[in-house]
């Protein structure tokens, strides 16, 4: 029964299952694989108060807090909120600049022409518009928010020398933004947000996935990967 399926999928999330390795034909010997994805399926489901959205960078305890704070008019606090609103990122004028196809080179060579520098721009901007309207309540922000995502889910590839540290970037700071959108304001339209969702599948995870790299340029992509699987319930 259904107890049963359920003491299976915590065995293979938690124990792991035993996979053969296979050289030139014949088996030479086992690794373990556990299931990151059954043991988040597993929580939600049986203490759903253990992981809430929004489950990236911030909470909204924690947002509440800095709110009060910033509406006290206590520093740093204070300071730190209006250095935000005078950003680009926080002007109530942004204008998202997608693209289907973004292409960099080493060092960001060409990123303005390929677009990784707008991508960079507006994923900072979803996520610096979303954190304006929790702090204002003013709608404004929210809807920007939601224009920035809304554009981008027709981005299909990321691609040139620098394709994958571009994409675990973007891939780390889109998904903050829309977090805080999905959690706070629900005239985010469902088929929006699932437009959005299947675009970090389609133009994100195939370059991510398995990728090998070093330094921080791996930690650039875990951070990604994390951050659209919190989005993503995956």
């Amino acid at each position: 029964g259904t107890d049963r399926v359920e003491d299976e999928a915590l065995r293979r999330a938690v124990d792991g299952v035993d996979e053969p390795v296979f050289y030139r034909g014949e088996q030479c010997g086992v690794v373990r694989k556990y299931s990151d994805h059954l043991l988040t399926v597993l929580l939600n489901a049986r203490r759903p108060e253990k992981f809430r959205h929004p489950g990236l960078l911030n909470s909204i305890e924690e947002l509440q807090f800095i709110r009060k704070k910033i509406e006290a008019r206590e520093e740093p606090w204070k300071s730190a909120f209006e250095c935000m609103k005078a950003s680009k990122w926080a002007s109530l004028k942004y204008k998202p600049r997608p693209r289907e196809t973004i292409s960099s080179g080493f060092s960001g060579a060409g990123g303005g022409a390929g677009g990784s520098f707008d991508e960079s721009d507006d994923a900072i901007a979803a996520y610096t518009q979303a954190l304006m309207w929790i702090f204002t309540n003013d709608e404004q922000y929210a809807e920007n928010a939601v224009r920035i995502l809304n554009a981008w889910s027709i981005l299909k590839s990321h691609e040139g020398p620098n394709w994958y540290l571009t994409a675990a970037w973007a891939g780390s700071m889109f998904p903050q933004g829309a977090e805080l959108i999905r959690a706070t304001y629900p005239k985010w339209k469902q088929e929006d947000r699932a437009a959005f969702s299947k675009m970090l599948n389609r133009a994100f995870l195939p370059i991510l996935h398995n990728r090998l790299s070093y330094g921080n340029r791996e930690l650039a992509v875990i951070n990604a990967l994390m951050a659209i699987g919190v989005f993503n319930d995956d």
